[in-house]
């Protein structure tokens, strides 16, 4: 057998053993060694090592997990016989596993409810979960619950709202006082931060049918920003030498 292999699970499979995921539990937390060092020592793919941890962690509904706290969500789940387990609309073990993946909304479906499967002793269908969210209802959830992109864009304020109003009042005053030989003048100002690009969508979980901006990541402080100008005239006589720079 190859040396790259460990107790028949060979280094990048997604099958890791028990003592696997014990091994990475405390490498990471306790000797806090990278997830590439982790993977040097016990032959699984450092991917694989950052996934478990995380799934590990989740479990815990902790922000900051002791030791002991991630070795009793590692446990296994005890093998369950005979049909697989249903889930009742409106059950309290509905609401407890709808509940979780809006309170866990930027893990992945499957892993913000491994707590709560782990302290049934069950496990779910992906197909059982995507009903779940998407069919069950319960009173503090009354709605379908969908994954959908995270916004970088926070949502506006009444304050802002209220400017952009008054703004557009004054624009349509302006234009009948004027016309027609107003001029407007639009600037789109867009701040970017200068940092690596991340191939792969943040997808959250939220209510059906809810603004997203909502759900928005809170903005990052802009590195530059972008101003795009662009002008325009109710005129129809109105001349300007191309290009122009204003």
């Amino acid at each position: 057998m190859s040396s790259s292999t460990t107790r028949g699970s060979r280094r990048g499979s997604k099958t890791t053993t028990h003592e696997q995921r014990i091994a990475i539990i405390i490498l990471r937390n306790y000797n806090n060694l990278s997830f590439p060092q982790i993977s040097s020592q016990i032959s699984v793919n450092p991917n694989r090592c950052g996934k478990i941890y995380r799934q590990v962690k989740n479990q815990t509904r902790c922000e900051n997990p002791t030791l002991a706290q991630l070795l009793e969500a590692a446990q296994p789940l005890p093998k369950t016989r005979g049909r697989p387990t249903k889930v009742l609309n409106r059950s309290s073990l509905s609401r407890e596993l709808r509940a979780a993946i809006i309170n866990l909304r930027h893990a992945k479906p499957i892993d913000a409810i491994a707590h709560v499967l782990h302290q049934y002793g069950i496990t779910l269908s992906y197909h059982t979960v995507n009903n779940i969210m998407r069919n069950h209802r319960n009173e503090q959830h009354p709605y379908a619950i969908v994954r959908g992109s995270e916004l970088d864009k926070p949502p506006l304020d009444e304050e802002a709202l209220s400017s952009r109003r008054n703004y557009s009042n004054w624009l349509i005053r302006e234009f009948n006082l004027h016309f027609p030989k107003l001029v407007f003048v639009c600037y789109d100002e867009s701040s970017k931060s200068i940092r690596g690009s991340n191939p792969h969508k943040h997808c959250i979980s939220r209510p059906r049918g809810a603004d997203p901006y909502t759900y928005a990541r809170p903005a990052r402080p802009p590195k530059f920003t972008l101003m795009i100008c662009a002008a325009t005239s109710s005129d129809t006589h109105c001349k300007m030498e191309r290009p122009c720079v204003i």
